[in-house]
């Protein structure tokens, strides 16, 4: 194993320890050429338990797409993310409120329209959102849109559904994260599997992104950056909300 113990990029396989990268590599020359997409290679949930073991100590790097107003970008360097849950959403709009942030129509909409108002939590609580992949911002930017295009994500507006009184509060900024999942397939949840993302990258195939929910709270010493538009960083990403 490498002895380093900077994070991994599953973009960069030079940061890939070294079972790590001989696992995907022995994979690849398995199942190439036997799919052209990353979720139908052939490789099991017992495959994936095994190759999350060889990162070891090494966390991977995660980005989490959202909009914050400055004060919470503050709070995130520091504090890190908190898992959701209904004191989170309450604290957010009252802090907004605080910073004089909040413009009446969209400070009514975030207290009646929140998950937690209209009873639709389901799915959302106990976790916090994160995308494995950065060629994501260029491949599917259209998915990160909304997180992006209006403060407060999902969880304050209520669900997908467009918010314009959100759309002009707050910047958008994607929040790199460097997260321990040398854990059990299903603790944190990843789809498709990160076996599949990282053998997947080898094989150049299309759509090379996961979906991970994590089920525990990122510290601050957790938190590498925040890419926000003006840096280079996001803004390389043409297709992305300014």
């Amino acid at each position: 194993m490498s002895e380093t113990h900077d994070p991994i990029d599953v973009d960069a396989d030079a940061t890939w320890p070294d079972p790590t990268r001989r696992w995907a590599e022995e994979q690849a020359r398995r199942l190439e050429g036997s799919t052209e997409f990353l979720t139908d290679l052939d490789i099991t949930l017992e495959q994936e338990d095994v190759f999350r073991r060889t990162f070891a100590a090494r966390k991977l790097f995660a980005y989490h797409c959202t909009r914050l107003l400055g004060h919470e970008s503050d709070d995130i360097r520091t504090g890190g993310l908190r898992l959701l849950d209904e004191s989170l959403v309450l604290d957010r709009i009252a802090a907004a409120v605080a910073h004089a942030q909040l413009p009446d129509a969209a400070r009514s909409h975030a207290e009646r329209c929140n998950v937690y108002a209209i009873r639709n939590e389901t799915g959302r609580a106990g976790q916090i959102s994160f995308i494995v992949g950065r060629t994501v911002f260029d491949d599917d930017a259209d998915g990160c849109d909304s997180l992006l295009r209006y403060w407060g994500g999902e969880s304050i507006r209520g669900g997908p559904a467009e918010a314009p009184a959100f759309e002009t509060i707050g910047t958008p900024s994607i929040v790199v994260a460097r997260l321990n999942l040398t854990r059990r397939h299903n603790d944190p949840y990843s789809y498709p599997p990160l076996a599949k993302l990282f053998v997947g990258t080898l094989l150049r195939l299309e759509r090379r992104f996961a979906e991970l929910h994590y089920p525990d709270p990122v510290s601050g010493t957790e938190i590498d950056d925040i890419w926000q538009p003006g840096d280079p960083d996001y803004d390389c990403h043409q297709q992305l909300p300014r």
